[in-house]
């Protein structure tokens, strides 16, 4: 998953350009989350977060959003 990160990241990029959308980037606010803690304080596995990874979500979503 993490040597195709990249791209998937520039893909969701250009679609969120394409469309006018708002994009949240959940990558790299993780990434400077790793920076303080384990992985495993957000994620049990690769893919799905806990309660929380949800907080992380949610806050980086609220932002995204203006709130």
């Amino acid at each position: 998953m993490l040597t195709a990160i990249e791209e998937y990241i520039a893909v969701a990029h250009e679609m969120a350009a394409e469309f006018d959308a708002l994009h949240v980037p959940l990558h790299a606010i993780f990434q400077e989350h790793l920076g303080y803690r384990t992985a495993d304080a957000f994620c049990p596995e690769p893919v799905h977060p806990n309660a929380s990874g949800h907080l992380v979500i949610a806050q980086a979503w609220l932002k995204t959003m203006g709130w």
